[in-house]
């Protein structure tokens, strides 16, 4: 399993199975950040902020079914 969902990864034989850690919200959440801090309507104080990564599933990885 790959990470971050490059092109290469769905060009590669077998194609290659990926995390992609969605940029777009990411850079969302670091903007508000930001204008917050200008704003003076946020402290200083470092926070942590989880965002889930997407599974790209592709050929090397496959569902395992119950026999």
């Amino acid at each position: 399993v790959g990470y971050g969902n490059e092109t290469v990864a769905e060009n590669i034989v077998p194609a290659l199975t990926t995390l992609d850690p969605d940029g777009e919200e990411m850079g969302r959440r670091m903007m508000e950040a930001v204008l917050q801090r200008l704003a003076h309507e946020r402290s200083d104080t470092p926070e942590h902020t989880l965002i889930a990564p997407h599974l790209m599933r592709r050929a090397t990885t496959q569902h395992l079914t119950a026999e």
